[in-house]
């Protein structure tokens, strides 16, 4: 098999949680998720798919999808087809002949206090013995779940590392985990992540004896989000789609972010925010300990020094979009994730992971599910937005697959402008950067996926964020380079 892929995933599981205040009031119900691919290969792509118990790794499931995947094509499985019950939780892997992408959607349905919410997250191609969850809270309003997977046939010992938002070590959790089993962790049942001294804010060192894919969810009372764990990092990460927007007193949009010194020491770093064209940008300095994270919030300062905030945010004024880039200048890896926030379309909220600047690449980005349905009750659409990390004007080739593998629209693609350093948003509600004939041949009841060819071989990385809108639901995920 030439590609392998590691994913947790639920089928209509209820997580029980401990009778504690602050678990009594986030209790995101019911769970589900369902698995979209694309296929990055030149060939056809065979695809089998196997679910191993969260508490034994035993295969409870081995499927081999019928038809094979065109070379750029998409594929899903959805919860109402997975071949195992009610109530069933694990980890799942699919191996391909071809390189693949995936992402997992996860939906729960809420319960008394807790509204329904939804989360994406990038399945996993490259485990490893470290991973780094960036962004992990715990209080009276927020709850965070950990999964673990073990990607091997042997047992794992893991360690979980917690530390508060200023570096404090708070304890470490010791466990093991079967061969191919995963196990879920709820913070709030966990006394060494106490994050209390940083307002109930930090992060995550995970160390293991064999190679292990992580994830992280957290939920409020209103809202859900998710992201993959980081098994390396690099000097320099990016996040596009950062917005501060308000009318009045009432926010439309913002964002948070985090970002994690994977290093032993303390890193400098600087903070860059990119306005799209027209838009202002700013920057400032300073330094996150070793193995902490750093929070950037568009509405609020956080733990961020005020005077910094302030300064940066009156700069950017409160109708403002861009991307943000965050440089280590003494060395230290750095990771993490972004956090957007739409109260006045959805209750909801959606994260993804940050890109290194490793991952940018000057091939294609692969988004392996991407909505136009605006056809009846579940409306559903998406936004895809692309940063340009050239300093001259670039040109992308958008082009769409059908869940059913084919060319959608035109096969030739639709021509896009990428403003020097800047960022476009590729919509299908209502196009933005996205030319509209490419709306108009789509239709109204699409499902599929977006191959997103940087046409005169600029750098760039992407992200998409979806927005179930007659569900009131949200979530995001970050795009696949394609080298």
């Amino acid at each position: 098999m030439k590609s392998r892929l590691f994913l947790a995933v639920l089928v209509g599981l209820l997580v029980l949680l401990a009778p504690t205040a602050a678990l009594a009031d986030i209790n995101p119900g019911t769970g589900k998720t369902n698995v979209f691919m694309q296929n990055l290969g030149t060939a056809d792509a065979q695809v089998n798919v196997t679910f191993y118990r969260q508490d034994t790794g035993d295969p409870d499931w081995t499927y081999t999808l019928p038809d094979p995947i065109p070379s750029k094509g998409a594929a899903y499985l959805l919860y109402t087809q997975f071949g195992v019950g009610d109530n069933w939780a694990g980890a799942a892997e699919l191996a391909a002949t071809e390189p693949l992408a995936a992402i997992v959607n996860m939906f729960w349905d809420g319960t008394t206090g807790t509204a329904a919410a939804a989360a994406t997250y990038n399945g996993v191609d490259a485990p490893a013995t470290e991973v780094y969850l960036s962004g992990l809270a715990k209080s009276a309003t927020r709850q965070t779940r950990v999964s673990v997977q073990n990607t091997e046939n042997t047992a794992a010992t893991v360690a979980l590392n917690f530390f508060n938002r200023d570096g404090t070590a708070t304890g470490t959790l010791n466990d093991t985990i079967p061969a191919k089993a995963e196990k879920t962790y709820i913070l709030d049942t966990i006394s060494q992540a106490n994050f209390t001294a940083t307002g109930g804010n930090g992060s995550l060192y995970i160390t293991s004896n064999t190679k292990i894919a992580a994830m992280a969810s957290i939920h409020a009372p209103e809202w859900a989000a998710a992201y993959s764990g980081a098994s390396t990092g690099d000097t320099t990460i990016w996040v596009p789609g950062v917005f501060r927007r308000a009318v009045g007193s009432t926010w439309q949009l913002y964002s948070a972010i985090t970002v994690q010194n994977l290093g032993t020491s303390a890193a400098n770093i600087t903070v860059n925010l990119i306005g799209v064209p027209g838009k202002a940008s700013t920057s400032w300095t300073d330094t996150i300990p070793a193995k902490a994270s750093y929070g950037i919030n568009t509405r609020s300062v956080g733990q961020m020094d005020p005077t910094k905030w302030a300064t940066a945010m009156n700069a950017l004024g409160t109708n403002w979009q861009g991307s943000a880039k965050i440089t280590c200048t003494n060395g230290q890896q750095l990771t993490g994730a972004g956090f957007y926030f739409l109260p006045a379309s959805v209750p909801d909220n959606l994260g993804y992971n940050a890109a290194r600047a490793s991952d940018a690449t000057n091939n294609a980005i692969s988004m392996p599910a991407v909505y136009r349905k605006l056809v009846g009750t579940n409306q559903i659409f998406s936004t895809t937005l692309v940063q340009n990390l050239d300093n001259t004007d670039g040109t992308l080739n958008v082009k769409f697959f059908s869940a059913a593998g084919t060319p959608a629209g035109n096969p030739a693609g639709y021509n896009v402008n990428l403003p020097a350093g800047s960022s476009i948003r590729l919509n299908l509600l209502s196009g933005l950067e996205l030319p509209q004939q490419a709306l108009t041949d789509l239709g109204n009841n699409f499902t599929g996926a977006m191959y997103i060819e940087s046409a005169t071989g600029h750098s760039i990385i992407a992200i998409t964020n979806i927005v179930y809108s007659s569900l009131s639901r949200a979530s995001g995920y970050s795009g696949f380079p394609v080298q």
